[in-house]
């Protein structure tokens, strides 16, 4: 029933059936806002100090996210779901434990500050580096630690700043990641 706008101020909330729809200020948000991004019913907000999710009519900070978050997807890896976050230094995963989600690991042996992200239907993570061009990702079967990764700072033979984005709906569904 809320329309959220994330900004570089912090993320305004609306009611937009309304006539005249007032964008109020939601406490807690106020700065730099990365993502909106709703996983399995919950929305998650990234900003420059944390993760927050929301839940009752608030934004709360996720447990051990105590720097950045600029992108949040939901993949698939041996048929459980997983949340793969980037940061301005590094990855998280996210995966549940007692039908929750646990506090995030930090993913070993990648430090880049990234924009956004995507996971192919190989499992190859594709990474809008923060300036110019993109990684290409491959974790470890346990999702732990990165066992390849490569940077591609220019496509064609142009450098520029670059986007990725999935297209398609759906979770991929692979063996391994």
């Amino acid at each position: 029933d809320e329309l959220f706008i994330a900004t570089n101020q912090g993320v305004y909330r609306c009611k937009p059936e309304s006539t005249s729809p007032a964008l109020t200020l939601v406490p807690g948000t106020e700065g730099q806002n990365w993502h909106l991004t709703e996983i399995e019913g919950t929305l998650y907000c990234g900003q420059n100090s944390s993760l927050l999710s929301y839940r009752n009519g608030q934004f709360q900070k996720v447990p051990g996210t105590s720097n950045s978050s600029t992108c949040m997807r939901l993949f698939q890896h041996y048929n459980e779901n997983c949340i793969i976050e980037s940061t301005y230094s590094d990855l998280r995963l996210h995966k549940k434990k007692d039908g929750h989600w646990a506090d995030p690991v930090i993913i070993k042996g990648f430090m880049h500050p990234l924009r956004q992200l995507e996971a192919d239907a190989d499992g190859i993570i594709w990474a809008a580096d923060m300036n110019i061009g993109i990684h290409r990702i491959s974790l470890s079967d346990d999702l732990l630690s990165v066992q390849e990764a490569r940077y591609y700072s220019e496509i064609g033979g142009i450098s520029a700043r670059c986007f990725v984005m999935k297209l398609g709906s759906g979770l991929f569904n692979q063996k391994t990641i």
